[in-house]
């Protein structure tokens, strides 16, 4: 379904990428699987398509300021002399592109909405409440980090707000980080639903259980995709019909009412 990919890049670029030395690679290589899983998660919610421009324009980003870095290395370095860990470092220092911090900031807030409003959609579609919870409440924590920064940047006396951002960040992210990984194991895939489960049965009687569980699972998330599918082709012909002229509309009524 994709909530594998997405978990382990999330995981890549916002967890070990809170290391400035590592942020810009481990965005690119995180955002790499956390495209992987959006595509896929985008045929069964279609708001996971504003996560993965997030994803994309983050990049995009990261490898503007990794650019701009390349071609205009610190001063005090030569572009001769510099080794693998001076180059990891200049990487790092796309911070000293204020307006690319902005750019940047505003990236992060579109993909981490976007991610909480989907997976709150689709958690509750098929009865996952508790993750619906945490996707509002790792986006209420995001809001603080924003806020967080929005005063640093103010210049407003708070001590040490810098490091309450970097926190708040780091929190949010294994907070994210534990809910997709709850929707991984716990929202199952929607994929070959006609396939059986030729498994033989377990001696040991919890993992029967488990596995009965965890098809109760797949059969409701299977049965509230298919509800979701049928709910968004009957409004999209709803706007058809609505476009159309009054007897061209009597004439595609009288035809859906045939088929059936």
């Amino acid at each position: 379904m994709g909530w594998g990919p997405l978990f382990f890049g999330y995981f890549l670029a916002f967890v070990p990428g809170q290391n400035v030395l590592l942020s810009t690679p481990m965005l690119l290589i995180g955002g790499g699987f956390m495209l992987w899983g959006l595509i896929r998660l985008s045929r069964y919610c279609h708001t996971f398509r504003y996560a993965t421009l997030g994803v994309v324009l983050m990049m995009a980003t990261a490898l503007l300021g990794a650019g701009l870095l390349l071609v205009m290395p610190p001063l005090e370095l030569s572009t001769e002399t510099l080794g693998v860990a001076d180059w990891l470092r200049v990487l790092s220092e796309s911070g000293r592109y204020v307006w690319l911090d902005w750019i940047r900031l505003l990236f992060l807030m579109l993909f981490h909405v976007a991610l909480a409003f989907s997976v709150k959609e689709i958690a509750l579609r098929v009865g996952v409440e508790k993750n619906a919870v945490r996707a509002l409440r790792n986006l209420v924590l995001l809001g603080v980090y924003v806020l967080a920064i929005v005063l640093q940047s103010s210049g407003v006396g708070i001590a040490h707000l810098a490091e309450v951002a970097t926190i708040v960040l780091l929190i949010v992210s294994v907070c994210n980080s534990v809910m997709l990984y709850s929707c991984y194991m716990r929202i199952a895939p929607a994929e070959g639903e006609d396939a059986e489960d030729t498994r033989k049965p377990s001696r040991f009687a919890f993992v029967n259980r488990f596995r009965a569980k965890m098809q109760e699972r797949e059969d409701k998330a299977r049965e509230a995709d298919r509800a979701y599918s049928e709910q968004q082709m009957r409004e999209e012909r709803e706007k058809q019909l609505s476009r159309m002229s009054k007897k061209q509309r009597q004439r595609e009524e009288a035809r859906d009412r045939n088929r059936k």
